[in-house]
């Protein structure tokens, strides 16, 4: 490991922090103490892959940290390439976007135009090319639609342009990314403009506050709906679980599928989830799967 961390002090466009408070990079802000590299532009971001690659280092990429839990033993990749402006100041029929923007920006933007599509996106704390990794989406659609390309770097630095097809994505996850594959940028599409649009997000967002527990420490939901007929919030609470608290952690009481977070660590969380998962399996005799990363 030593090796690979001395190999890129020279490479310009990085912030390397080794051992440093992980919890910051995340929404859910679990206590972990690890490593992370910070990268600023496409040239540095290839070199670093490169070297990764050349020293057998495996580089976990991290987005909003929404969603996400981060352990101290890896070592993690963070872009925070320049944004463009100008993209954003008018409607377009096709966006070139960064993959580190944040959704909040483009709901934002639909809000103000009226963005047909774009409100399944409202309320999704993540940055656009995480969101594209894992299909994200609410009860109102999901971002699979709204992509026509992808830009993606492998672990060899190499760029190529996927386009969408019907069959790439599919519930909660893509099926075009290779292991070491990292999204650096992506073409949006709409589907025209209309004022409803416009309301349909405000009111959306008023009723996220009184549904979710979006002013507190979480990782967004945890599990995937195992059927739609079964929605993995409303099968823990029937079970019983919510308000539930584990070593500083609590299954939120205002939506069961939220864990919230007092001063939990990385370790109390694992435990907390992949018991509560056993149960619900048990139970209800269907597979739930983690939406949240635990990586």
């Amino acid at each position: 490991m030593s090796r690979f961390w001395d190999s890129i002090k020279s490479i310009p466009g990085i912030e390397v922090h080794r051992h440093t408070d992980l919890s910051k990079f995340t929404t859910i802000r679990l206590q972990a103490i690890g490593s992370i590299i910070i990268v600023k532009n496409l040239q540095a971001l290839g070199e670093v892959v490169v070297t990764a690659k050349a020293n057998n280092e495996s580089l976990h990429l991290v987005g909003w940290g929404a969603n996400q839990v981060l352990f101290g033993d890896r070592t993690y990749l963070k872009l925070d390439f320049p944004k463009n402006q100008t993209v954003l100041d008018r409607v377009r029929e096709c966006y070139d976007l960064d993959a580190s923007v944040g959704l909040n920006r483009l709901v934002s933007h639909a809000k103000k135009f009226g963005l047909r599509g774009w409100e399944a996106l409202t309320g999704i704390p993540a940055s656009l090319g995480g969101a594209i990794a894992m299909n994200a989406g609410t009860r109102h659609g999901e971002i699979a639609p709204l992509v026509k390309s992808v830009k993606i770097m492998n672990d060899s630095g190499e760029i190529r342009e996927h386009m969408i097809t019907d069959q790439d994505f599919s519930y909660r996850q893509n099926c075009f990314l290779a292991p070491g594959d990292i999204i650096i940028a992506a073409k949006l599409v709409h589907f025209g403009q209309d004022p409803k649009v416009t309301n349909f997000i405000k009111e959306y967002e008023k009723k996220r506050l009184h549904t979710q527990p979006i002013t507190k420490k979480t990782c967004g939901c945890v599990f995937k709906n195992p059927t739609p007929n079964i929605p993995a919030g409303m099968a823990i609470e029937l079970l019983g679980l919510s308000g539930l608290s584990y070593s500083n952690l609590e299954i939120s009481a205002k939506h069961a599928n939220f864990v919230e977070n007092q001063a939990g660590t990385v370790e109390s969380f694992s435990k907390m989830v992949e018991q509560t998962r056993s149960m619900l399996e048990v139970f209800y005799g269907e597979k739930f799967e983690f939406e949240v990363k635990l990586n």
